[in-house]
């Protein structure tokens, strides 16, 4: 019977070492001072990426993807006249009805009129300081300007030329 004692002693013996010898073989590696998926509460978080706003050349608050004129912080948008065609440059601007042709300051009848188009005139309201509001009303004067820019409405006259006040002038 000793000798059996001591083969399964032997046995037992054996396999706590053998358990040692795996449990040691699973433990994980000294750290090196590198962060890792496990690291420590304590570790500095991983910055969030943060975006970058789209560009704005002229600063004027309209990315350039979407600015017609991204280098002029004064127009953002191309304005169109009903005919598609887009609005000629310096326009829609404020003049002085006395500076119109005589035909059409005598049918505006307004102190001041807005030059939509190089000889076609809408009269100014103080109250719609938009200009571009301007583009879709009935305009007065070149009857050839009218029909270029699909202008419909209005008195028209053949000859009427720019005032001297408009882009150009």
């Amino acid at each position: 019977m000793r000798k059996r004692s001591a083969t399964v002693l032997v046995a037992v013996a054996l396999t706590t070492l053998v358990g040692c010898t795996a449990q040691t073989a699973a433990e994980p590696a000294p750290t090196t001072g590198l962060a890792s998926p496990t690291a420590s509460p304590t570790s500095s978080p991983t910055p969030k990426p943060t975006r970058t706003p789209p560009a704005d050349r002229d600063g004027d608050g309209v990315p350039d993807i979407s600015d017609a004129f991204p280098d002029d912080a004064a127009r953002s948008v191309q304005l169109r006249y009903p005919s598609g065609d887009a609005v000629v440059d310096g326009y829609p601007v404020i003049v002085d009805t006395a500076q119109l042709d005589y035909r059409v300051a005598n049918w505006i009848k307004t102190p001041q009129a807005v030059a939509i188009a190089p000889g076609l005139y809408v009269g100014y309201n103080a109250a719609v300081a938009d200009l571009s509001k301007y583009l879709d009303s009935p305009a007065d004067g070149d009857c050839v300007a009218q029909a270029a820019f699909g202008i419909t409405g209005g008195a028209c006259w053949n000859g009427v030329a720019p005032s001297p006040a408009e882009p150009g002038q």
